[in-house]
């Protein structure tokens, strides 16, 4: 795990560029590579790549790095689980090609000599890429078929940038940073930037599974899918199979040359993960990391315990308090460079913080849900389809009016609150249903907020996102395979990963994620969608592959996610801090917003007349992010 910082110059070169741009750029993603820091000039190119040591602790492995002959240069950020059979399928070994060392990423070098940019589609792994051609003057960027790793790049009239982290182009932008707001109207309405839009003016992200090449003269963009170098595709779709892929992936994610733990929530995903990585690891000791809150609806630790009990992982609990956001919201905020309605970034953060102390790598359940249809909007997909057969009628002059009088309780995911999402999405398409869950803004909201009229207009709105990628997967007969496959394509990369990556590294921890090995995906992929959301039942193949592994209380119990209690915060131990940070006369954002109407949102909050804690953490974020990054 790395970060990189790069620069082609397209057009003359300036000889004194180089220099400059080293020092500006040597430091910046410390966090994400402090064991060894690199640079190189090549051509009309700049390079700085910060390490962090993780498969062959070697000095010849470091980067920036090339081939044999110098015509290539690679700066890799992540993981490549194939290497021996992309080396055994392509003849890489030697006398063809020479390794100068054991890392991993050093065997797409050498892919590359053999079939070009085409080494994208075999690439089992989490990544981000740039690859410097020498003799076709082209500049290669990627970034895996999920979007683990993080990508970003900026043009200025002469130069194309590209680095890991947001945070790596910043001082190369040719004027201040500016709010961007193509991308402010989707923030609002769901949390999170969706697509190549982020939140700053002209910086811009590589979407997953997406290589761009730079020539002089253009930008080409393509997109690319993993090709299996299996050639059994016969499988079997039983719950002994199930066990038997998601094993190959926990082991194949397991070779670390430095200090490996799991992060434990108690669900199915993470204690599974613990599981299988003790039958692989064979009695030898795993270190756990799990987090508590003194709120008891909220704390989850009973079960971590459980599982670290059984499975006698050398087990460590983090307790978030909200002491604990004021402390770090404005740390969490500038690693991950853009605002979030996210609450569970700063216990993540937290976690990272202390796994450091112990660990250089975390596995990570991220991705089970979306591969494995876990979450508890696609029930409610269902649900749906029985609640339109009501005549409109008996929904909208009964139904809905008794929900929306329901009283409002700051708990963790009560029915009232998940109710009246349900009421607002249920007589909408499909895809605005689907979108309508992860709500922070109603469009009706988004509209009295903006003070500005016209960023309705730019950019597309969270629900075009939601209805482009359920348009994309229209061959799909399933419906509810389509909303798995819109959750892997929007949710899954810009929220869930985007956090998870930015909060690990913040404390130089490499976090891994096997739900999302492309071997085990590609073989979920096949699974009947019945297998998976049986009924009303999630995860029903998954379940009966854990059986007799894991305790059946863990199988069974239900779904909660990592809900943090900001909304009871906000009305006590966050009141003063949240309140002069949307209300101060310093962080005067009038000329984005309506403060009016964030006054109304507070007070609805305060007076529990509604439930606003998620859009008001929201907005906390973005005006912070404003304040730290945007100058005025």
């Amino acid at each position: 795990m790395c970060g990189f910082i790069g620069y082609f110059q397209r057009q003359e070169k300036d000889k004194e560029f180089h220099d400059s741009f080293i020092i500006k750029a040597q430091n910046i993603l410390e966090h994400r590579g402090p064991d060894f820091s690199g640079a190189k000039e090549v051509g009309a190119c700049g390079f700085v790549h910060n390490r962090l040591k993780i498969r062959d602790l070697r000095d010849v492995a470091n980067q920036p790095m090339s081939n044999e002959d110098g015509s290539l240069w690679l700066l890799f950020n992540g993981e490549i689980y194939n290497t021996e059979e992309l080396k055994s399928k392509f003849n890489l070994l030697e006398p063809h090609h020479a390794f100068k060392s054991k890392m991993d990423g050093e065997v797409i070098l050498h892919l590359y000599e053999e079939i070009g940019i085409r080494c994208l589609e075999y690439l089992n792994g989490m990544y981000s890429i740039a690859i410097w051609d020498s003799k076709k003057q082209e500049l290669h960027l990627a970034r895996d078929s999920f979007g683990i790793k993080p990508l970003f790049y900026y043009q200025s009239q002469s130069t194309f940038f590209f680095a890991s982290e947001i945070s790596g182009l910043i001082p190369f932008l040719s004027e201040s940073p500016k709010v961007n707001t193509n991308s402010l109207q989707s923030f609002l309405q769901i949390g999170y930037f969706i697509g190549e839009e982020t939140a700053f003016e002209n910086i811009k992200e590589v979407p997953p599974g997406t290589a761009l090449t730079i020539s002089k003269n253009k930008v080409v963009q393509n997109s690319f899918k993993y090709s299996s170098y299996s050639e059994n595709l016969n499988y079997s779709y039983s719950p002994e199979e199930f066990r038997n892929q998601l094993q190959n992936s926990v082991d194949r994610q397991l070779e670390s040359d430095a200090p490996l733990g799991i992060m434990l929530s108690g669900g199915l995903d993470s204690s599974s993960l613990v599981a299988l990585a003790s039958l692989a690891r064979k009695g030898k000791a795993l270190t756990s990391f799990s987090l508590t809150f003194d709120e008891k609806r909220f704390d989850e630790s009973r079960f971590s315990q459980i599982v670290a009990n059984k499975f006698k992982t050398e087990h460590y609990e983090i307790n978030i308090r909200p002491s604990d956001f004021i402390d770090s919201v404005g740390s969490s905020i500038s690693f991950l460079c853009e605002p979030t309605s996210d609450g569970s970034a700063i216990p993540t953060f937290l976690l990272a913080k202390k796994a450091k102390e112990h660990v250089k790598v975390l596995l990570s359940g991220d991705g089970g849900d979306e591969v494995l249809g876990g979450y508890d909007t696609y029930i409610a997909h269902k649900v749906r389809r029985l609640y339109r057969f009501i005549p409109r009628l008996i929904r909208e002059g009964s139904i809905e009016k008794f929900i929306k009088v329901l009283p409002t309780k700051f708990d963790k995911t009560t029915f009232e609150y998940q109710a009246k999402l349900f009421i607002y999405g249920a007589s909408q398409s499909t895809p605005r249903s689907h979108c309508s869950w992860r709500t922070m803004l109603t469009n009706e909201e988004v509209e009295f907020i903006v003070s500005d009229k016209s960023i309705l207009t730019k950019g597309n709105s969270a629900q075009e996102f939601f209805e482009i990628a359920y348009e994309k997967y229209n061959q799909e007969k399933d419906e509810i395979r389509k909303l798995i496959l819109m959750d892997q394509e929007i949710h899954l990369p810009y929220k869930i990963l985007k956090k998870t990556d930015r909060m690990t590294m913040a404390h130089s921890i490499e976090a891994r994620v096997p739900f999302l090995d492309l071997e085990f995906a590609r073989y979920v992929r096949g699974i009947p969608t019945a297998k998976l959301v049986k009924g009303f039942s999630k995860k029903d193949v998954f379940k009966k592959a854990m059986k007799g592994l894991i305790p059946e209380e863990i199988i069974h119990r239900k779904k909660k996610g990592l809900l943090v209690p900001y909304s009871s915060w906000l009305r006590g131990e966050l009141k003063e801090f949240s309140y002069d940070i949307l209300f101060s006369s310093n962080t005067d954002l009038s000329y984005l917003f309506d403060l009016k109407f964030i006054q109304k949102l507070w007070d609805q909050h305060q007076n529990s007349t509604r439930d606003n804690g998620h859009a008001l953490w929201g907005l906390i974020n973005y005006f912070l992010w404003h304040k730290k990054f945007i100058k005025r």
